[in-house]
């Protein structure tokens, strides 16, 4: 058996690969948040056009 003068393989340990990190799943808003926001902007809006009036 003849052992090869250098080696050709990895020595030591591998390096690791970089850390990669995912964003935070993005939670969706209820549909009726949304229609409570609307209402809220529709009802402020008119109160506020009876004040200036």
């Amino acid at each position: 058996m003849k052992l090869p003068g250098k080696h050709c393989g990895q020595v030591g340990h591998p390096r690791p690969e970089a850390v990669t990190r995912t964003i935070a799943p993005v939670t969706a808003m209820p549909p009726w948040v949304r229609m409570t926001i609307a209402a809220m902007t529709r009802w402020t809006r008119r109160l506020g056009d009876t004040a200036r009036s």
